[in-house]
């Protein structure tokens, strides 16, 4: 008896995602060293200055992040 796979019942074929998570991890990884680069030096303007650049670059990573899971949705 043929029993398809999962997946192998659909007539189209399956979409080739454009999104490489080494690259992704290696974005990511590239901003959370500059925020602990931050966490390290001399704070310049004080312990909020460096805390609101902190929150900017994790909301940087977090985007690359929902970037990348918006390209594979769309795939």
């Amino acid at each position: 008896m043929n029993v398809p796979l999962p997946g192998q019942h659909h007539s189209r074929p399956v979409p080739v995602v454009d999104v490489d998570p080494a690259e992704i991890r290696a974005s990511v990884e590239d901003v959370l060293h500059l925020v602990d680069e931050l966490e390290e030096a001399p704070a310049e303007g004080g312990d909020l200055a460096v805390l609101g650049k902190q929150a900017a670059l994790l909301e940087q990573a977090h985007q690359v992040l929902v970037d990348a899971l918006d390209r594979v949705d769309r795939a």
